[in-house]
């Protein structure tokens, strides 16, 4: 969360389409998403909204699977071994 400010716009929209493909780290994407907004409101032409639709877009639909649910697991499992 701390390198958000200074990360490039395209990385920040990475963020989005993963929370978007997969639905995980939704907190992430919510703040990628208010600093591409605020970079907007400095001038930034950088079109974030589009480029995010196209890349999703081209995701295929997961089926059967809870993929968010199964990363989650595996990241609590990190967490409880790793601390």
């Amino acid at each position: 969360m701390a390198s958000i400010k200074t990360s490039e716009s395209s990385a920040l929209a990475a963020q989005v389409i993963a929370y978007r493909a997969i639905g995980i780290n939704k907190d992430i994407a919510i703040a990628c998403m208010e600093e591409l907004g605020q970079r907007r409101n400095a001038g930034d032409d950088y079109d974030f909204e589009s480029y995010i639709n196209e890349e999703v877009a081209k995701i295929p639909k997961l089926k059967g699977t809870d993929y968010a649910k199964v990363i989650r697991g595996m990241q609590d499992n990190f967490k409880k071994k790793y601390g």
